[in-house]
């Protein structure tokens, strides 16, 4: 029986063998008479037609399907508890996701290509503007709205304002734990752009609170960023929005944390987000910060160092400086990073 089998293999074998050789002789006998594509293609349709109409069957099938789940999909949605139930589910996979693929930027962005014709309200730094940069040594305290708006943000100079309605001092790193840690909707997020001095295998903010609380982590400077707007939003309990900060300016729904305790190496780290409005708000202990022009106005106007007290909030536009923000080396400080747009 095994004899048969085999030979009956080896026969068929043979026999593809043999109509691959007649197939590439009569295709060899083309070319040499010099035979147009085309007509092959026209004296091979008979041949051919079988296996056209296999592969449209394939693709009338792979549509059928692709149909049949998309009806279902807005079936689904149509109906509220389903819809519910899949947004939830697909959130909690995105975020799951997060760790392994950061999809964030994609999630920012209006456009997934870029338009080279959209300015999106960018301004050039040009030469001449540079005349505007060159006298400002230092950063000067503001003390009403209307003055913060016509003579310092309308103007791209930058200001730090003394908040009123924020106690220095009023939120601590223990404050900090106690919310991303304790809160049943904070645990559900995770950060975005996560850095520290303290290594870890998975950039997620939460071992790393659970480690200042646990006294394994106690010298260290860490930011990142709240990108999911719930949790962007229950943080807002820890701060208020600047009093003096002019309605003009329109906020992002993201915020960023910077924390640093007893950091005893300096270190000058880029501020890591850009925005055409940029607001540091100091709630605890201070931060030194240098402001650093751009290309072309390096040679015209000077870096500036200044220090936001407790209390007080830097706010810039990003038009002339970089921002580069140093560690502590004694002590707490504790900094929230806000982004916005100015309606000129």
């Amino acid at each position: 029986m095994e004899d048969r089998d085999n030979k009956l293999k080896v026969t068929t074998e043979d026999k593809l063998y043999s109509l691959h050789n007649e197939i590439k002789a009569l295709t060899d006998t083309c070319h040499t008479k010099n035979i147009s594509y085309f007509q092959i293609k026209k004296s091979a349709k008979l041949f051919l037609r079988f296996e056209r109409r296999k592969k449209s069957s394939r693709s009338s099938v792979a549509l059928t399907l692709i149909a049949i789940c998309v009806s279902i999909v807005a079936v689904l949605f149509n109906v509220e508890s389903s819809k519910r139930l899949i947004n939830s589910y697909g959130r909690h996979a995105f975020i799951k996701v997060l760790p392994l693929f950061d999809w964030t930027s994609l999630h920012g962005m209006n456009c997934i290509i870029p338009n080279v014709f959209n300015s999106d309200d960018d301004r050039l730094l040009l030469k001449e503007d540079c005349q505007n940069c060159s006298s400002i040594t230092q950063i000067d305290v503001g003390v009403t709205i209307e003055e913060i708006a016509n003579n310092y943000l309308y103007k791209d100079v930058p200001v730090i304002i003394q908040n009123t309605q924020q106690s220095a001092g009023r939120v601590g790193i223990h404050d900090i734990v106690k919310l991303y840690l304790e809160n049943d909707v904070m645990r559900l997020y995770t950060s975005c752009n996560l850095e520290s001095n303290i290594h870890l295998k998975r950039k997620d903010h939460r071992r790393f609170l659970d480690g200042i609380r646990n006294k394994e982590i106690s010298q260290f400077y860490i930011h990142w960023e709240n990108c999911f707007k719930e949790a962007a939003k229950l943080f807002r309990s820890l701060y208020e929005r600047p009093e003096l900060l002019p309605s003009s300016v329109e906020l992002t729904p993201s915020s960023w944390v910077f924390i640093c305790s007893n950091f005893t190496e300096r270190k000058d780290i880029r501020l890591p987000y850009k925005e055409q409005v940029i607001v540091l708000i100091q709630l605890s202990g201070s931060l030194d910060i240098t402001l650093n022009p751009r290309k072309p106005c390096t040679d015209v106007c000077q870096s500036i160092h200044a220090r936001i007290p407790e209390g007080g909030t830097l706010i810039l536009t990003d038009f002339y400086y970089d921002v580069e923000y140093i560690t502590c080396n004694h002590g707490n400080s504790i900094t929230v990073g806000l982004g916005g747009k100015l309606d000129i």
